[in-house]
């Protein structure tokens, strides 16, 4: 057993070794073993979805890159389009819902994170705090309002409703 494997909660009836790869009782699962980072809850317009993020252990010592994945979808992950390092045992068909079952029993020690996903452009609230979503840019103020200092003067107020002007694109007038 590796290192990256021994804070894993396997189970007893499963074992991970560079040699054999993932095992469940007397059955060769897998070459690689899934290692749990985080427990993420995606907020998307008001509905929370939990996913989980992971990476994967492989038999040659190389952990992969991370993943994020719906925890409903646990169960129908296609490995091999996730990685073509990921080689499932085509002889042990309950293989998907043991892996799943790994990842499952290790969400209960892992750290939950929150992310805002935008999927739709203009004004969202995150964070507490209005925000506009561009499509390639999620545009933030720092406070509610204009700030207002008797400081300011008409030049420097001209001068930054300029910059803010440039940020628009040009309208197309044809």
């Amino acid at each position: 057993m590796t290192d990256a494997v021994k804070g894993i909660n396997l189970t007893p009836e499963a074992s991970f070794a560079n040699d054999t790869g993932f095992v469940w009782g007397d059955k060769n699962v897998a070459n690689f073993c899934p290692i749990v980072h985080g427990n993420v809850i995606m907020k998307s317009e008001g509905v929370a979805q939990h996913h989980v993020r992971f990476c994967c252990l492989l038999t040659d010592g190389t952990e992969s890159e991370l993943y994020t994945v719906p925890i409903t979808e646990l169960e129908t992950i296609d490995w091999f389009s996730l990685n073509p390092k990921f080689l499932i045992n085509p002889d042990c068909r309950r293989a998907p819902e043991y892996l799943a079952h790994i990842i499952r029993c290790n969400l209960i020690s892992a750290d939950t994170v929150n992310e805002q996903r935008l999927d739709r452009l203009g004004t969202h609230i995150t964070n507490d705090m209005p925000s506009y979503f561009t499509g390639d840019r999620h545009i933030q103020p720092l406070g509610y309002g204009w700030p207002i200092s008797a400081e300011l003067t008409w030049v420097s107020t001209a001068a930054c409703m300029r910059r803010i002007f440039a940020l628009t694109p040009p309208a197309n007038y044809s």
